[in-house]
């Protein structure tokens, strides 16, 4: 069985399944790690096995070629349902990218983990590309503290009434990263602003 994972950023995700499609459409199939959700869909135009992916991995970029991890935890892997994917394959995947010494856990279903990550994108995403604060200030700043969790809750409402539980507390992925050296104490003017440490 031949794997193939992509982690790629959305907008690319078409050409990249219509570019490797003749490698995994017979007898292989994709493994989805991006974020947000409509990635799977995509893929399965040119592969007929995909399995869904989220992890809350994150880096920041410090030269070309060189990236720096913010925080690494267990990568949750899922068979994506449309593409009827044996969850035998699921569990296969997660063995290999385990032997590789990534942390890796295969679940009947992956759904809550990615929505998690989805919630956790909608807020910090959003509130560092407006207002260009890293964790660390944000959820010490009253004003964003509280748009980070309107954004939270609405998220869940989705989840809940997609019947989606989710898997973990977006909460927490939040201020795992705002706990990070270099982002505990809030700073003042021009100190305050920098890259967010997650994209699309």
């Amino acid at each position: 069985m031949r794997f193939g994972i992509f982690a790629t950023k959305s907008r690319h995700t078409r050409a990249a399944a219509q570019q490797t499609a003749h490698l995994f459409r017979e007898s292989g199939a994709i493994c989805s790690v991006q974020n947000g959700l409509g990635n799977e869909e995509i893929i399965t135009q040119h592969n007929n096995l995909v399995i869904r992916g989220a992890t809350t991995l994150a880096a920041h970029l410090i030269a070309p070629g060189h990236a720096g991890f913010e925080f690494y935890s267990a990568l949750w892997i899922g068979p994506f349902e449309p593409s009827g994917i044996p969850y035998g394959r699921v569990v296969q995947l997660a063995e290999i990218m385990n032997r590789a010494g990534l942390k890796v856990v295969p679940l009947e279903d992956a759904r809550g983990a990615q929505w998690t990550k989805l919630i956790f994108n909608s807020a910090v995403n959003a509130v560092g590309a407006l207002t260009q604060l890293h964790h660390g200030v944000a959820t010490r700043f009253a004003p964003t503290a509280a748009l980070y969790e309107a954004v939270l809750e609405e998220g869940e409402a989705v989840a809940k009434a997609l019947e989606i539980p989710l898997h973990g507390d977006p909460r927490e992925m939040i201020e795992e990263g705002a706990s990070k050296p270099g982002k505990r104490q809030g700073q003042h003017a021009a100190g305050c602003f920098g890259p967010t440490a997650d994209g699309d």
